[in-house]
């Protein structure tokens, strides 16, 4: 109990000190144990005062979802060694979708290295919530979703999307199914977007082709202006 008490003032008297301290203080790890470098005013976030300035700059790092480790744990393999720093949005977004597609470098991306191959979307709507082998496609990475019955069967949370290519609904956060097959150039905050399910859907499914329309993105339309997109909607 005596000991207990000892520490007890101990730590208050510490506590006394850090307050009256003139300085940051930088111990032998080079560590600052009065935070007062992190609470310096330059460093202050006034909209989180939970949050150093120094995390929420890192955290509105445009190329955040390309440091993300989450997403650079499908950046292995041979082609590993890539800068994905180093690579403009289209180099980037072909460089997901080999990966994905086990596509060796220098290659065009397609389906040649997956179970289906290339497909079209006559193949993909014969493999809806009806059929046993049901199908998505995720900017043109087709996945196989057959044992999530929960999510993609006839009366399933997601039905509609099933045997379609989902990726306007998931860039704009439009769950409803109706833009489903709709298909236009990104803007970056929608490659983000698509970036982020891309490897969610990777992570539960299986990546089984590739949806040929996307060799012709570079034709789709301009996407609608940001006030004129679907409103973010889920009916569930």
């Amino acid at each position: 109990r005596d000991t207990a008490l000892s520490r007890s003032r101990i730590f208050h008297v510490t506590d006394a000190l850090r307050i009256l301290a003139e300085g940051t203080v930088i111990n032998d790890q080079e560590r600052d144990p009065t935070f007062k470098s992190f609470w310096k005013k330059d460093q202050f976030n006034e909209e989180n005062p939970y949050q150093s300035a120094a995390a929420a700059l890192k955290d509105n790092d445009p190329k955040k979802e390309k440091k993300c480790p989450v997403i650079n744990s499908i950046n292995k393999g041979e082609d590993a060694e890539e800068n994905v720093d180093d690579m403009d949005e289209k180099e980037y977004q072909d460089y997901i979708r080999r990966t994905l597609l086990k596509v060796p470098k220098g290659e065009k991306i397609s389906g040649k290295y997956t179970k289906e191959g290339n497909v079209d979307l006559d193949f993909m709507i014969k493999h809806d919530c009806n059929a046993t082998y049901k199908l998505i496609s995720v900017h043109g990475v087709v996945f196989d979703v057959s044992d999530n019955l929960e999510k993609y069967a006839p009366d399933g949370e997601y039905f509609f999307f099933a045997g379609k290519d989902i990726s306007w609904c998931l860039a704009c956060s439009a769950l409803n199914g109706e833009y489903a097959n709709t298909f236009f150039k990104w803007r970056e905050e929608h490659l983000r977007k698509i970036y982020g399910w891309m490897e969610y859907y990777k992570e539960k499914y299986t990546v089984v082709g590739y949806l040929e329309k996307f060799d012709h993105e570079d034709e789709f339309a301009d996407p609608p202006e940001e006030e004129d997109e679907p409103e973010i909607f889920s009916p569930f």
